[in-house]
């Protein structure tokens, strides 16, 4: 598994959308810094897609998900359609073009960078120190984020001995202090439900499909952990050669973390 980034699985068929996750999308959408700028360039891998519109690449996760026919006439279409249009596929119910909008979505928001000295497991780890945690999703570094906070609890899916049964969720979302996310929720549905379930929580955002959308504060988060993709030449070719995270990020990717401005603090 990939350092930074949880472990991916295919969606199961079509995924559909409740009324919340539909408005945070809407509001992504109306939030892009950049809706009129032309994609250049897409690149497709087992693990990873990237949308190029002039200086900014955006990354999303496959989660497993594979193009059909449809989905390849849609790559070939790409080219030259507005990120606002492409980025609209995240209202779909097909697991790759989601992840096709996802990733149009990140070349549309500005690439901010407030400078971090810490990756995402030591960020966690700081904020998580003798209290309850929650991390969504089986990141590579939760076993070992366990032993550094007060309480850890897993939410993941697929089945392993130390995850949280799904029946506990919501009241463990109600009384946490912490909550990690990974941004792949977008692509599973389950962003809106982590960030409304646990108002009283610090959240943060983690992982290559993070937005940098300020929209998302607007949502409930509270800080988001991204990547930059500062070198698209080399990045887009290993997206394609389906390389794991930790082998894109020495290609030319930098971890940045943008948190909500004091002054939206309640």
């Amino acid at each position: 598994m990939s350092k930074d980034c949880c472990s991916e699985y295919p969606l199961p068929g079509p995924v559909k959308a409740g009324p919340g996750e539909v408005e945070l999308v809407e509001r992504l959408l109306a939030g892009l810094a950049r809706p009129e700028a032309a994609i250049d360039e897409v690149a497709v891998g087992a693990r990873f897609l990237a949308i190029r519109a002039g200086d900014r690449t955006g990354l999303a996760s496959t989660l497993g998900a594979r193009p059909g026919p449809e989905g390849d006439a849609l790559i070939g279409d790409l080219p030259g359609q507005e990120l606002a249009e492409a980025a609209r596929l995240l209202l779909s119910e097909d697991p790759f073009s989601l992840s096709l909008g996802l990733a149009a979505l990140n070349a549309g928001c500005d690439p901010i960078s407030e400078g971090l000295g810490l990756g995402a497991e030591e960020l966690v780890a700081e904020l998580g120190r003798g209290k309850e945690v929650v991390v969504v999703g089986d990141f590579p570094f939760t076993e070992r984020l366990g032993q550094k906070v007060g309480r850890l609890h897993l939410f993941e899916l697929r089945e392993r001995p130390d995850r949280t049964p799904r029946a506990e969720w919501e009241e463990t979302l109600q009384r946490c202090q912490v909550v990690a996310i990974t941004s792949t929720a977008l692509l599973t549905r389950q962003m809106s439900y982590f960030l409304t379930q646990a108002r009283q929580a610090f959240k943060i955002l983690l992982g290559p499909s993070t937005p940098l959308s300020p929209a998302l504060f607007d949502c409930g988060a509270d800080a988001l952990a991204a990547s930059l993709v500062a070198e698209t030449g080399p990045v887009m070719d290993g997206v394609r050669e389906g390389l794991p995270y930790h082998n894109l990020k020495r290609l030319g990717i930098d971890f940045v973390l943008w948190q909500r401005p004091q002054a939206d603090k309640g």
